[in-house]
């Protein structure tokens, strides 16, 4: 029996996420049918657009239907926490758009329900299930660049900003989870120490966020911004090599370890960018197996993208 899944929002990222569920060659057993919006109008069009079985006005009315398994909320991220709970207790498992909340307690909060109600959650870094990401971590294991000692990344767009008053957009919400994950993933446990410097449009809402991460073992230095395009380049720097991911860090597909050049396209995803709201997200469905495999299994978290990490990210940021 396939994994059954509900849309909740029928907004732009929620577009991309199901465009690439359809686009996927093979969905490994997994079934979109449902979305739920606060307009049944807007509700009814994503529907007929993807083929959808259901078109629900209200999120309450998906929250009740027995035959979904999983909702994927790509609502604003302000009402992940009410939203999630709801859900939440009508028995559903999360899949949760970045950021999983507003703020380390909000995000606590939630993860905690979850465990209440033995329902698996996972915040959406889905650029952790790429397979260019697996050869990275064994990578890593293997000491081909010894003992890692700093972290670089930078993911930067050039947007319009000046007039953007509300805080719940500015940049760290929407971007920070793509430069904050590669240290923790390198790294183990808390870094001792954290310094941020931001920029900020004239209402003070956050448009650039440079980090310097201090670790017991080594340094990250992060950088990102809604207000400059810049590279898209991660490097990691051990004492015996480094390992580059050299553009798209965030959908990789070529890695590049102490000068010797590794690739893992994506099958069957070119050319379709122009179908799609936001860049590369052809690569969304990576993390939709990853999450029903958990289902299936009765896991509350997923190893790769652990409630360890998704607290960690939230408590960094909780210090702009």
């Amino acid at each position: 029996m396939p994994v059954r899944w509900g849309i909740v929002s029928a907004g732009k990222i929620c577009h991309d996420f199901v465009q690439s569920f359809m686009d996927a060659a093979d969905k490994q057993d997994n079934e979109v049918v449902a979305v739920a919006a606060r307009d049944q109008s807007r509700a009814q069009q994503f529907a007929d657009e993807f083929k959808l079985k259901k078109a629900y006005g209200s999120y309450e009315e998906m929250a009740r239907d027995p035959e979904i398994d999983v909702a994927y909320l790509g609502n604003l991220h302000q009402f992940h926490l009410s939203v999630g709970k709801l859900f939440l207790d009508h028995g559903k498992h999360l899949l949760v758009e970045k950021p999983l909340t507003m703020t380390h307690d909000e995000s606590k909060q939630l993860l905690d329900y979850a465990k209440s109600k033995n329902r698996f959650v996972m915040e959406a870094v889905w650029s952790r299930f790429f397979p260019a990401m697996d050869f990275l971590r064994e990578t890593l294991t293997s000491g081909a660049i010894g003992e890692p000692k700093l972290v670089t990344v930078h993911f930067g767009f050039n947007f319009d900003r000046e007039d953007v008053k509300d805080f719940a957009q500015s940049a760290q919400h929407f971007l920070a989870v793509y430069v904050l994950h590669f240290p923790l993933m390198v790294y183990e446990g808390e870094p001792e120490q954290v310094h941020t410097t931001t920029s900020k449009n004239k209402h003070g809402v956050v448009n650039s966020v440079a980090y310097t991460l201090k670790y017991k073992e080594g340094m990250a230095q992060l950088y990102l911004s809604v207000e400059v395009a810049t590279d898209s380049q991660m490097l990691i720097y051990g004492t015996k090599g480094k390992i580059e991911i050299p553009e798209n860090h965030w959908t990789p597909e070529t890695v590049i370890v102490n000068g010797v050049k590794h690739e893992f396209p994506i099958p069957g995803y070119k050319n379709k960018d122009d179908r799609y709201n936001y860049p590369r997200c052809f690569g969304l469905f990576h993390e939709v197996p990853p999450v029903a495999d958990c289902v299936r299994k009765g896991l509350l978290e997923h190893p790769l993208m652990s409630h360890r990490d998704t607290l960690l990210m939230a408590k960094i940021n909780d210090q702009l």
